[in-house]
């Protein structure tokens, strides 16, 4: 059994407050170019939203930490969701913006969520699926991909609650997204 990189051939990394974009090749194991995105700490960048759900090579989500990520091998997509950091204009707080990276043409689709920080849940009756629903803003939630079904996980987190305000809380809420149908579900909490 082969450790280390997958069969992954392209790799896209989100560093603590700020995005760099970088290609991995697994013909050449120790090889790794600079995509693009803002490589300065000291300047945080906000999100540049576009149309949601149309690719542009101006698209670029806003600095940020806290978020969860997966890769969806069909599509060769990366996609991240939510986190702690910079919103449209600039502002900082929780995010539930959901983004993708397509990896054939190194461009950003904002698929979903709120443009502005500490946006609150939309949603249905438990079990309900919409591609208009989306978990509230959140930072750390655990998350888990599963392949074979191509859906996206997550629980729980810091976030916002309704009622709360802008401060954070510990969420309990349950959601899984589905790439196949584009559609989130709340699933409890």
């Amino acid at each position: 059994m082969r450790r280390g990189i997958s069969r992954f051939n392209r790799l896209v990394i989100a560093l603590a407050t700020f995005f760099i974009l970088v290609e991995y090749s697994s013909a050449q194991r120790t090889k790794w170019a600079y995509l693009g995105g803002n490589t300065r700490v000291d300047s945080p960048q906000s999100g540049v939203y576009g149309t949601r759900g149309v690719a542009s090579s101006s698209n670029v989500p806003g600095s940020r930490y806290g978020h969860v990520s997966f890769f969806d091998r069909p599509t060769q997509t990366f996609w991240i969701f939510g986190g702690r950091g910079y919103d449209s204009v600039g502002n900082r707080g929780f995010l539930n913006d959901f983004w993708c990276f397509y990896t054939l043409n190194n461009t950003w689709t904002w698929v979903g969520g709120s443009k502005t920080i500490n946006a609150y849940q939309t949603s249905g009756l438990e079990g309900e699926s919409s591609p208009d629903f989306i978990p509230a803003a959140r930072e750390f939630p655990a998350s888990w991909y599963d392949q074979e079904k191509r859906e996206f996980w997550i629980f729980g987190g810091y976030g916002v609650v309704s009622g709360l305000g802008t401060g954070g809380a510990a969420l309990a809420s349950l959601w899984r997204y589905s790439v196949a149908t584009n559609q989130w579900t709340y699933l409890n909490g």
